[in-house]
């Protein structure tokens, strides 16, 4: 059973004075717990979390690990995509030209957006 997993680095630009809770949307058809787990998110389930980069600080990491098993099985996919807010705005993904970032790899990934 080998792991793979995603870093998906969120930056922030600007003002670091205080600190700055970025909102999620999660789908795909991978299972949270049961295809993937996830870490850094402060709030995080099956349909999107919020992750906070502190104060001072330029940075947070959601990571996602795909959960093996021996059964042969379809590529599970999952995407995050940023959700808009008043505290901030979406810039484009280094990724892609979208505020999304889908990843069934073991590439890290970063989305970037800065604080209003």
């Amino acid at each position: 059973m080998m792991l793979k997993h995603s870093n998906i680095l969120i930056t922030r630009t600007g003002d670091t004075s205080s600190s700055l809770t970025v909102n999620f949307a999660v789908s795909g058809s991978g299972t949270l717990d049961t295809d993937y787990t996830q870490t850094g998110a402060d709030e995080f389930d099956a349909n999107g979390g919020k992750v906070s980069i502190a104060e001072g600080e330029t940075t947070a990491t959601v990571t996602i690990t795909a959960i093996g098993t021996s059964e042969v099985e379809l590529e599970e996919i999952f995407e995050l995509t940023l959700e808009e807010s008043s505290e901030y705005i979406i810039a484009e993904s280094e990724m892609s030209s979208e505020k999304e970032d889908t990843t069934s790899s073991t590439d890290d990934k970063e989305v970037n957006g800065y604080r209003r």
